[in-house]
């Protein structure tokens, strides 16, 4: 997660430049505070909340399965579900303004855009050749953007494809064990194991999640100011 959180920090600044650049301001203005508190904001919710929350779910986990006096299953679930609350809240809030304000910026940007190429073209001698020129480099620096965009996309499935995939494998095998143990010996053993199992989904979710909001941050980026 921080690695991502490192890597958004760095691929935002470089595609709100060139948006700039490409004369969309109205959305670089818009998204460069919103992508700051929202990206930093849910990344500390995730680092300094909801990891937490798994590890007590661990802990409840061990404890209830390892004890025969103390029962606190009830406890696990309630962090479970505190979990799937806070992430399902976080991520409702941010596509819906995230995406509510692409759409508005970016037919702004449009219409700006429009209205000045029309001017030049219509205004100014030679202005059918500066209009074209100005197309063309608006074109250029829209691929370099996108291709930024890409890039970005890529260090981030390459950052965490690895660690999902591990603890996807390990939350099986200790599934398999768990049922194993089941059948050969003490009852309380396969059940802490299989509970631990659980748990470790919540680290997939936050991965998946963390990834999930790069994703959709970039993708707008790279759709809502292509303004030719």
């Amino acid at each position: 997660i921080t690695m991502v959180e490192g890597q958004m920090e760095i691929i935002f600044p470089i595609i709100l430049t060139l948006i700039s650049a490409i004369g969309s301001v109205v959305t670089a203005s818009t998204f460069q505070p919103i992508l700051a508190v929202l990206t930093v904001g849910i990344t500390k919710i995730f680092t300094m909340v909801l990891v937490p929350i798994f590890i007590f779910s661990i802990i409840f986990g061990v404890v209830g399965n390892l004890s025969k006096t103390v029962r606190m299953e009830k406890f696990s679930k309630f962090f479970s579900s505190l979990f799937n609350w806070i992430v399902g809240i976080i991520f409702t809030i941010f596509i819906s303004f995230l995406t509510i304000q692409g759409l508005t910026v970016s037919t702004i940007d449009t219409i700006s855009f429009k209205t000045a190429k029309f001017a030049i073209k219509s205004y100014l001698p030679l202005g059918s050749y500066l209009s074209d020129g100005i197309g063309l480099i608006i074109a250029s620096s829209v691929l370099i953007k996108n291709s930024v965009g890409a890039t970005g996309l890529v260090l981030l499935f390459a950052t965490i494809f690895a660690p999902i995939i591990k603890i996807a494998v390990l939350m099986l095998l200790l599934k398999l064990v768990s049922s194993i143990i089941e059948t050969l010996c003490n009852e309380q053993i396969s059940n802490f194991l299989y509970s631990v199992s659980k748990s470790l989904n919540m680290l997939n979710i936050c991965l998946i999640a963390i990834g999930f909001m790069y994703l959709v941050s970039v993708s707008i980026l790279m759709c809502c100011s292509n303004i030719l």
